[in-house]
């Protein structure tokens, strides 16, 4: 098993990353643009998991935003159904 592969790495491994680009459509699942990074709905240092369902992609100033509190996990949630 790699380092990456370790559950306990924030590394996510290749398969789910594909699985998550695929689902949100290669893009931020806000506004679509395909500069993206990958975010843990269930914030990664509490869950210590990487779940497919559980993570999806948003651009840097939503990731921002997300993180700040400014963009609530309802609505991204919300706009993944």
């Amino acid at each position: 098993m790699s380092k990456q592969d370790k559950p306990n790495s924030r590394n996510i491994p290749l398969p789910i990353q594909r699985e998550v680009r695929q689902r949100c459509g290669f893009g931020c699942v806000i506004c679509g643009l395909p500069l993206y990074e990958y975010e843990h709905m269930e914030e990664w240092a509490k869950v210590k998991r990487h779940d497919a369902e559980e993570i999806t992609l948003l651009c840097d100033r939503h990731h921002r935003e997300k993180t700040a509190g400014l963009l609530p996990k309802a609505v991204i949630i919300f706009l993944l159904v």
